[in-house]
Order: structure tokens, then C-alpha cells, then sequence
């Protein structure tokens, strides 16, 4: 009885997953058109690895003083002085700016002021309050706070009154014990230039983590691919022409990489291994996070891959074997052919190059196999077919044949039909195998 009610926990667990899986539209589709909404909020993974030291300096009365920028600073440079309403509170108070463009203020176009209490060693506090002048005016006394427990949030902080669309930050308390020689130096800089302020100390201030994605997930076949956008001067506003960025960050972790961008605007577009796309805000929609997807078929320069059904790009490579000789692209072996372009300590080359073997023995005598190798010895590279029992053609690439093949991953699996225009595009090895087993029926 118990292992029958297991099997069918099994099974109903295997029923949700793909029932979830159904829901995350495929982008591997070239008649794609998909409206969704960017419910996920998502880090900067640039900003998560970052010092995102924010410092904090005593509050006299109702009395703050302008930004300090260190990067920037002028010992002649006098500071700027005003007057701000604060709430109720425990104990005294400390204040800091976080970074955020916005129009609404002549004091600190470039920032957000917060003040914290508990004094300089809030971080010590079961609960802390922390209020930030979300609408520039100077007074906090209108403001809803934020709870700290023990020096973090529980969730981050919105620079937007609500669950609006909106960017904000996540703080903790900044990690001094990581940091020995730059929190020393910091407070000696700091000191230095502080001026009228009162410095609490590297060791009582924030390390900050801006939270300035939304995106949502969607399947590239077999993978996860996440498509966000960045409200790169953290106003609060997504859709700034030019400045802000659309993302395209591969795997389902919620801090985004910023590698792959295009800025948002009228015409952004993207590829991603053989398919392209357009992004825009959904007008029709009264959601602002709102966007639409949609294929694009005309290929353009500015596009990172090669798209499915363009020519083989023509170049030459050298085979490794003794006499160095040179392979062009355009006599080629007439036939489909598999480009492989990997490196030997790549981990995902590793993991998969049993079943890639497997499928160069299998398709041996219907596929002409390219392997060019990206920065491999010359010797291992001779010697890996005999190592293997494998009877590919192997080649070097380098950076000017990356280029020209637009490569988006390594390892890398491109198919050309018998007219060497790409068929397939793909960095997952069963992707592959799925492809080469269509192509056989």
C-alpha cells in the first residue's frame, strides 16, 4: 500500500511538472507570437558580485547633507546643507542616498534619500525602520516605512509606494569580515572627506543589491531561457528609450546576466541560436509589465547568431594533422553537415561528450562532422579521434571563425543542409540528437 501511494505521489508529481512546464511559452518556434507579463523580479548580477557599499552618516536634528562622491570629490568643494521632516522614531537617526535618476527634485537628481534609526548600530536592532523619500519632497513623515530585522530585509525594498512595477534595493548590514582592508582604507577615505557629515563607519553601513529586473521564463527547447528588463538608472521606470536594457539571461537563477542587451526601444531585436525576435511593451495592455514577443525572419548585422536557413559563412581553418593544411567552408563535402566547436575544459563538453561520440559513430556514414577546437593543443587535438574511436574532422577555431560563426556558447552545434544553409542551432547535446533522429525518418 505504502509504495502504490508513492508511485502515484510520483506520478502526480511528474503531472504538475509538465502541467508548469506547458505554461512557459517555447521560444524555438518561427511563427512565434506570445503576450506575457514580467512577474519575476530579478538582480543585476554584476551589481550581486559588486562591494555595493552605500554609507550611512549621523542625523543632527532635521539636518543632511549633500552626496558624498569620493570618485569625484573636491577638498575646495563645499557642501550642501538642507532641511528634512523625520518621522517618529526609537533613537536617533542615520541617513544615505541610494542611486536613482529621477525628475522631481533639484536636491539630489541622482538619488534617493533614506534614513535609518537606531542610530549607527541599527544592524544590532531585532526590528529597525528605514524610510525612503519616494516622492522627493523632503518628507519622510509621509512615507510608509520598511522593517529591518537584525540588519536585512525580508524582501526588497520598492522605490514605488506598493507592488507597483517598479525597481528598489536589498540590504544587509555590510560584511566587514570579507572586506578587512577596503573597510580600513574606506574609513581613512571617507574621514578625509567627509566634511560637516558625521561618518558611521564602513562596518555600520549597507552593502546594497540593486533589484532592478522583471522578467519571466521561458523554454529554448530543452533549456531555460529568461528574457527581463533592467531599469538601468533605477528611476523606477522600465521603458526609457535607449537607456534601458532588455536581457537575455540562459538558466532559471533570478540574478540575471548582463551579457547579452539591447537597449529598449522601437526596434529591439534579438537572436538567440538561430531564431530572432522582437520585444516590446503590450500597449494594448493596461499592465505595464506587459511585453510582447514575436519572431523576426530577416536576418541583420547587428544580430548575435546565425539565423535558421542563412548561408554558411565562408572561411578557411586549419585540420590537425602534421602538414597544416587548410580546410575552406565552401569545399566542404556535399551533404548535411554538424559544426561541434568546443574546448576540452569546458565542464558541459565533458558531461556530454560520451553521447556526442555516440552520435558521431551513429550518423558516421549520413553526417559530415566539423570538430573545431577553441584554444586545445595541437597535439591533443590530432590524437582525439584515435583516443576516442571516432572518425571526425578536426580543425582549429579561432577568434576571427567565432565571429564569423556568431557563436552565442561553447560547445556548439550547428547543422547545414546539403545547400550549407543552418538547419539547426543548438548548445544541448540531446537537442542535437533529437534533431539528427528527425532528420534520419
Amino acid at each position: 500500500m505504502k509504495r502504490l501511494r508513492n508511485r502515484t505521489l510520483i506520478c502526480l508529481s511528474f503531472w504538475i511538472w509538465n502541467a508548469l512546464i506547458a505554461q512557459i511559452p517555447q521560444l524555438a518556434d518561427p511563427n512565434l507570437r506570445v503576450y506575457t507579463q514580467l512577474d519575476s523580479i530579478g538582480a543585476d548580477l554584476s551589481s550581486k558580485s559588486s562591494m555595493g557599499l552605500v554609507p550611512l552618516f549621523e542625523l543632527n536634528g532635521n539636518w543632511i547633507h549633500s552626496y558624498l562622491d569620493l570618485a569625484g570629490a573636491d577638498y575646495n568643494a563645499r557642501v550642501d546643507s538642507i532641511q528634512i521632516s523625520i518621522p517618529e522614531h526609537k533613537g536617533s537617526l542615520s541617513y544615505g542616498y541610494f542611486f536613482q535618476h529621477h525628475n522631481q527634485s533639484n536636491w539630489e537628481p541622482k538619488r534617493i534619500l533614506f534614513v535609518v534609526e537606531k542610530g549607527k548600530y541599527w544592524y544590532r536592532a531585532p526590528i529597525a525602520l528605514i524610510w525612503i523619500d519616494r516622492n522627493h519632497n523632503l518628507d519622510l513623515k509621509d512615507e510608509i516605512p520598511d522593517t529591518l530585522f537584525y540588519g536585512r530585509l525580508k524582501k526588497p525594498i520598492s522605490f514605488s509606494k506598493g507592488n507597483e512595477f517598479s525597481s528598489g534595493v536589498g540590504i544587509q548590514v555590510f560584511p566587514e569580515h570579507r572586506f578587512y582592508r577596503f573597510s580600513k582604507m574606506n574609513d581613512i577615505s571617507i574621514k578625509e572627506m567627509q566634511g560637516p557629515r558625521s561618518f558611521v563607519g564602513t562596518a555600520n553601513s549597507f552593502k546594497v543589491e540593486r533589484v532592478n529586473i522583471r522578467y519571466a521564463p521561458f523554454l529554448f527547447r530543452r533549456d531555460t531561457l529568461l528574457i527581463g528588463v533592467l531599469d538601468a538608472n533605477s528611476n523606477g521606470s522600465f521603458n526609457d528609450n535607449e537607456i534601458d536594457k532588455w536581457l537575455i539571461s540562459p538558466g532559471s537563477s533570478s540574478v540575471l546576466s548582463t551579457q547579452n542587451k539591447i537597449a529598449v526601444g522601437p526596434k529591439s531585436e534579438f537572436a538567440w541560436l538561430g531564431y530572432a525576435y522582437r520585444l516590446s511593451f503590450d500597449s494594448t495592455n493596461k499592465r505595464s509589465n506587459s511585453i510582447l514577443i514575436e519572431s523576426v525572419r530577416k536576418s541583420k548585422k547587428g544580430f548575435n547568431s546565425i539565423l535558421n536557413g542563412e548561408k554558411m559563412p565562408k572561411f578557411g581553418f586549419c585540420i590537425a594533422q602534421k602538414n597544416q593544411k587548410r580546410q575552406r567552408t565552401r569545399s566542404l563535402p556535399e551533404g548535411n553537415t554538424v559544426f561541434v566547436i568546443w574546448t576540452a575544459e569546458n565542464k558541459d563538453f565533458i558531461r556530454d561528450s560520451a553521447i556526442l561520440h555516440s552520435l558521431t559513430r551513429k550518423y558516421k556514414n549520413l553526417i559530415n562532422w566539423v570538430f573545431l577546437n577553441f584554444g586545445g593543443s595541437g597535439k591533443y587535438v590530432s590524437y582525439y579521434n584515435r583516443r576516442y574511436d571516432i572518425e571526425v574532422l578536426q580543425g582549429f577555431c579561432n577568434s576571427r571563425i567565432a565571429e564569423k560563426l556568431r557563436l552565442q556558447h561553447l560547445p556548439q552545434y550547428m547543422i547545414w543542409d546539403e545547400r550549407k544553409r543552418l538547419k539547426f542551432n543548438s548548445n544541448n547535446i540531446l537537442d542535437l540528437a533529437g534533431a539528427l533522429e528527425s532528420m534520419k525518418k
